[in-house]
């Protein structure tokens, strides 16, 4: 993980916090071309290891019960 990995998760938090884009770009001094950048790069999620998870998961206040 190197600056560009610390950069793009300063202004994805800053993003998910509801900043505007010109509030970002003022508190990372990044200009506007490479937050929005950073903002539409594709987001890479971990995956566990294990067996896949459910399609549907029930509510524990249905389980049991028949209509």
């Amino acid at each position: 993980m190197g600056p560009k990995s610390d950069a793009q998760q300063r202004v994805r938090e800053l993003f998910d916090a509801h900043f505007t884009i010109s509030e970002i770009v003022e508190r990372t001094a990044l200009d506007m071309q490479t937050v929005v950048r950073l903002l539409n790069a594709p987001r890479l999620v971990k995956r566990r290891s294990g067996p896949p998870e459910p399609a549907e998961i029930q509510s524990p206040r249905l389980v049991g019960k028949v209509a």
